[in-house]
């Protein structure tokens, strides 16, 4: 049997989705692993910079997109425009994030999400993600010379941040992609490629394709093992609305990884509530915000995290519309 590419072992967790079958932790041996992608999906060309997202996350991705392009009123549909561009930019849409960003541009260039160098900073942004770092820091450059924002402006110093250290790590994905290459049962690798795609080369979609990868191939990885994986993959499923996959994975992770960070300062409890809360599931939501105040109250004073006073209001308004 020939060797499957990176891009088949990526693309794993999504064929089984679209057949039917949800990701789990526990499943067969890594050859037949191997086998699985061979028999579901057929070779593919090299995809072109801007490549299509596999069919189950499109179907979420477009969804989503029908969800933001329904808002209506006020700011939030001048607001519309960044919203979309931000969805684009997270699935590798590079062109059209810019098209988005500069019609919010010229829909309401006094907005001042726009005068206050917003706007900009997600421009520079997608265009270092694209490669064109120089462009991108001298954008970056003038946003933080300019605003006398102070929200804005530590925006404009973690951008440049960002940009700096970008070719660096697109030559770490390099490397791992090539390991990969070489050889795809380099769990390391593959967790490199989730570790570039989270922070120093942020996009959602190429995050969740490595995650869903690192937790179908390695499941008894250490990432994978502790609850990493799965803690990381819950936030990018929900990010494209494929809330019953990201339930799946967080109802289930107190109890099954009680060792975790998460776990043990609030914040897993805390991501499941706001996760009930935002699917309109306000009893469970309620339930949730509840036990969070009762047993974590350190939250209440906590500059870093101070979900406490969030957790109160969130109370309040379940019980409010539990009653309508």
């Amino acid at each position: 049997m020939r060797r499957p590419t990176p891009l088949l072992a990526l693309s794993l967790t999504f064929a089984l989705a679209s057949a039917g079958e949800p990701p789990v932790a526990d499943g067969p041996a890594l050859g037949e692993m191997r086998a699985a992608v061979e028999a579901r999906l057929a070779p593919k060309p090299e995809a072109p910079p801007e490549r299509e997202a596999p069919a189950a996350l499109k179907a979420a991705y477009d969804r989503l997109v029908e969800g933001v392009e329904a808002c209506h009123g006020g700011l939030y549909r001048d607001r519309n425009q960044v919203a979309l561009g931000d969805l684009y930019a997270d699935v590798v849409k590079y062109g059209k994030a810019l098209e988005a960003y500069e019609k919010k541009r010229k829909h309401d260039p006094r907005e001042w999400f726009v005068q206050s160098g917003r706007l900009d900073l997600r421009v520079a942004r997608v265009r270092a993600l694209q490669g064109d770092f120089e462009e991108a820091a001298e954008l970056a450059g003038k946003v933080r010379k300019e605003t006398d924002d102070e929200w804005t402006l530590r925006r404009a110093k973690r951008t440049q941040g960002l940009i700096k250290n970008m070719p660096e790590a697109r030559a770490r994905e390099k490397a791992a992609l090539a390991k990969l290459e070489a050889n795809p049962a380099d769990a390391d690798a593959q967790w490199t490629l989730c570790d570039v795609y989270r922070s120093p080369v942020p996009c959602k979609y190429e995050e969740v394709r490595a995650l869903v990868a690192m937790r179908a191939l390695f499941p008894e990885n250490g990432r994978v093992a502790g609850g990493e994986c799965d803690w990381r993959l819950s936030e990018g499923y929900w990010r494209f609305g494929m809330r019953a996959e990201a339930f799946a994975l967080l109802e289930p992770f107190r109890a099954k990884y009680p060792k975790h960070g998460a776990v043990r300062n609030g914040e897993a409890r805390w991501r499941l509530a706001e996760f009930r809360y935002r699917a309109g599931q306000y009893a469970e939501a309620e339930e949730l915000y509840d036990g969070f105040m009762e047993k974590f109250p350190e939250h209440w004073v906590s500059q870093d995290r101070g979900h406490g006073v969030r957790a109160l209001q969130r109370l309040i308004e379940c019980r409010k519309r539990m009653k309508r």
